[in-house]
């Protein structure tokens, strides 16, 4: 296995794996002749996008963000590092959210801050989540003496 390809062992064994998700990719890359031109290529797209310095080595290329998925996260993440992002969503059957909006817990990684904001449920369902930062949107905490699943209005009614 070339050095660039010989991903770091995970400690606990003796032996080389390489999990089936991502880091299959390596071994299609080390070893072309074993398998079918498809698979290569799929092999080479998948270190693109998840091991861009694994590809850049094997390849002897420079990605930008622009071409791997990887890098792309990387700067979006650097770039909105200091506004609060999505972590976790609660929609309006949840506490005293309100008709027709998203509560979104919010994280901002430049300093861990967490705070809660009231999004309408129509911009957050059609939002990238991975790039929609919050800091516009109102502030908004639950009441969380509350049941967590509003009772169903049919069960009100009896």
């Amino acid at each position: 296995m070339p050095a660039h390809l010989d991903l770091p062992e995970d400690g606990q064994s003796d032996w080389r794996w390489y999990e089936e998700d991502e880091a299959w990719c390596c071994v299609p890359l080390a070893f072309p002749q074993y398998f079918d031109e498809k698979m290569v290529a799929a092999a080479a797209e998948t270190a693109k996008d998840s091991f861009p310095h694994i590809y850049e080595a094997h390849f002897n290329c420079k990605l930008t963000p622009q071409e791997s998925a990887a890098l792309y996260r990387a700067k979006i993440d650097s770039d909105l590092r200091c506004n609060f992002r999505v972590a976790t969503a609660y929609g309006d059957w949840a506490w005293d959210v309100p008709r027709g909006y998203t509560f979104v817990v919010g994280r901002r990684a430049s300093d861990g801050e967490v705070k809660g904001f009231l999004v309408p449920k129509s911009e957050y369902d059609c939002a990238n989540l991975s790039e929609m930062v919050l800091d516009a949107y109102p502030t908004f905490e639950p009441n969380r003496t509350l049941p967590y699943v509003k009772p169903k209005p049919e069960m009100l009614a009896a």
